[in-house]
C-alpha cells in the first residue's frame, strides 16, 4: 500500500479540528481549575457560583442550585429541598478561594429544636422550639423562638 500525501484541505480540515480540540481543552481545563477554587481564574459571577455548587455537592454528597450572589454570600439551596436556603461564604486567600456554609444548620435543626426543648422545658414547661440556621464559620448560629 503506497502512502498518499495530504492535500492542502486534508491539511486545513486537520489543523482546524486540532485548534478546536485545544480550545474545548482549555475551557475544560479552566472549569476544572474553576471548580476547585483557583481565583485567578475566577472572572463572572457565574464561575462563583459554578464552584459553589461543585463544593456544596462534594461535600454533602447532593445536588445544589446557585440562587443569588449578595457580597461575600453566594445563596444556594439543595435540589431536593428547594425552601432551604443556604448561605456559603467565600474568601480569597493568595490563589485559592475557601468557601464555608451553614448546611449543616438545616441538616441538625430537628435535633437541635428538641435538645433546646429539653433544656428550657424545666424553666419553661411546655414549650415549642424554632430554629432557623443563620451564620457560618466553626460554630453554627441560630435564631431562636421559643413559644410557650
Amino acid at each position: 500500500m503506497k502512502n498518499r500525501k495530504l492535500s492542502n484541505n486534508e491539511q486545513g480540515i486537520i489543523g482546524i479540528i486540532a485548534v478546536i480540540a485545544f480550545v474545548v481543552g482549555l475551557v475544560f481545563l479552566r472549569d476544572m481549575l474553576v471548580k476547585r477554587g483557583v481565583r485567578i481564574l475566577m472572572l463572572t459571577r457565574e464561575d462563583y457560583m459554578n464552584a459553589v455548587e461543585y463544593y456544596m455537592q462534594k461535600k454533602y454528597g447532593e445536588k445544589f442550585e446557585g440562587e443569588y450572589i449578595v457580597e461575600d454570600n453566594i445563596y444556594v439551596h439543595p435540589k431536593a429541598k428547594p425552601e432551604w436556603h443556604v448561605v456559603v461564604d467565600f474568601e480569597s486567600d493568595g490563589g485559592m478561594t475557601s468557601f464555608h456554609d451553614n448546611y449543616v444548620g438545616y441538616l441538625k435543626k430537628d435535633e437541635l429544636e428538641k435538645y433546646i426543648c429539653d433544656l428550657v422545658k424545666p424553666i419553661y414547661g411546655e414549650c415549642k422550639v424554632y430554629t432557623h440556621p443563620y451564620g457560618f464559620f466553626h460554630l453554627m448560629t441560630a435564631l431562636i423562638k421559643i413559644q410557650i
